[in-house]
């Protein structure tokens, strides 16, 4: 029974002690692994691609005339996709990258926006997907200044 219990100890902490001399010989003090999301933590690549929601304002709301479609709140139409994020080299999420305009990919333009005019929600319609939303209108998006970035994100 002792054997067993060393084992089952020393398979545990094994791996333990080898990432914690690998950071010593990095001279990281602690390393800090991840293990889980906080609820209120997203990751991106479950963040890109989903449907950005703005205000219907004036004439385009007879536009839209339609029916709303599944998750799009009373006042709200989804004006573009989360096509990107952008994050600062101080690691700082910076905003995201809006797909606006075009039809079917064609003639969409980026249009950035900062982490302070949106808001994330879990779609209340698909528990693994995501509502992005802001106060801005379609409108707005479309005039807005395109993003420039030739780099695509290699510095």
């Amino acid at each position: 029974m002792n054997y067993w219990k060393t084992l089952a100890v020393s398979a545990f902490f094994v791996p333990a002690m080898a990432v914690a001399q690998q950071a010593e010989e990095l001279g990281v003090e602690q390393v800090e692994f991840i293990t889980s999301l906080e609820i209120e933590q997203v990751l991106v690549g479950n963040l890109i691609g989903s449907s950005v929601h703005g205000q219907v304002t004036g004439v385009h709301e007879e536009e839209v005339g339609a029916p709303a479609q599944p998750a799009v709140a009373d006042g709200e139409e989804v004006v573009g996709t989360v096509d990107d994020v952008i994050i600062g080299m101080d690691g700082e999420v910076v905003g995201i990258v809006v797909g606006v305009g075009g039809f079917l990919g064609i003639g969409e333009r980026d249009v950035g926006l900062s982490w302070e005019a949106i808001e994330i929600q879990r779609d209340p319609e698909n528990p693994d997907a995501y509502i992005v939303r802001t106060g801005l209108d379609r409108q707005l998006l479309e005039d807005a200044p395109e993003l420039e970035h030739d780099r695509d994100g290699i510095f």
